[in-house]
């Protein structure tokens, strides 16, 4: 935070760590797994290959990341002021969102109409621990500080040799309410299914509206060809934040086919 607002960077950002700080960080949580999840992804992975990581969204990077980007001159030099750092480190759940809200305008103003956040290879959330958050289990501002930290590891050397944390036993799954706001949400098209990703259902779940998020995520599913038998939900305005503030985990390709399938089984009858 104090890097952030424009104090103490001479030194400049973290320099690249290892992926082997996350085994020695590994405590079996679920915080630390997300953590993961939330710090190595990106706009989009090609290969193994992260292009355009979120680090720049909680320090001011210069474009090829290995320095502060400034401001002034030599003797009065300050942080630049970006508009894409948008994770302040003051409240976890509105840093989330902000995160998400961000790559959703950054998206849209290149052409796109997906959220461009993709999980590094193997680092996607696992939806025990997904189904966990959303419930309210997990401390998501330790969860957010460890991403921010791990948001310095370095993603070419994670392609190469990625050493992700332990898995979860098998647990909860998450709600099938949120199911459908993430399968609307995605970073790709589900195959031949494309709800593509409307910034309506996260400024409704910013809100605090949940029936007019799910409502929205329900008629882009339908349109795209998934079926589900719920009509409508009801949460509280906090509930509809955390689940906005979950979309910023990203998921595998696997894990949506399995929501997918879970939500719409007539899909493969």
């Amino acid at each position: 935070r104090v890097l952030a607002t424009g104090a103490g960077f001479a030194a400049g950002p973290v320099p690249k760590l290892q992926p082997g700080w996350v085994r020695v960080a590994d405590d079996g949580s679920a915080e630390l797994r997300l953590a993961v999840a939330f710090g190595l992804q990106a706009a989009s992975v090609r290969g193994r290959w992260p292009q355009d990581p979120v680090r720049r969204h909680w320090l001011p990077l210069d474009r090829n990341g290995r320095a502060f980007a400034t401001r002034g001159t030599d003797r009065k030099k300050q942080l630049a002021e970006r508009p894409d750092v948008v994770v302040t480190g003051r409240e976890p759940v509105a840093d989330a969102l902000a995160l998400v809200q961000r790559r959703l305008i950054e998206g849209a103003q290149k052409g796109g109409r997906h959220l461009p956040l993709q999980a590094a290879f193997r680092a996607a959330a696992h939806p025990a621990d997904l189904a966990r958050l959303i419930a309210g289990e997990l401390d998501l501002a330790k969860t957010l500080a460890l991403g921010r930290a791990l948001g310095a590891l370095d993603a070419a050397a994670w392609a190469r040799q990625p050493l992700p944390p332990r898995a979860p036993a098998r647990g909860p799954v998450p709600d099938e309410a949120w199911m459908a706001l993430r399968l609307a949400t995605l970073a790709w098209p589900l195959e031949k299914r494309d709800p593509g990703g409307d910034p309506a259902i996260v400024r409704r779940l910013a809100a605090g509206d949940a029936s007019g998020a799910l409502e929205t995520a329900l008629r882009r599913l339908r349109a795209a060809g998934i079926g589900f038998s719920l009509r409508a939900g009801v949460a509280s305005a906090k509930t509809a934040r955390l689940w906005g503030a979950a979309l910023a985990f990203p998921i595998s390709l696997s894990t949506a086919k399995q929501f997918a399938d879970r939500i719409d089984p007539a899909a493969h009858q």
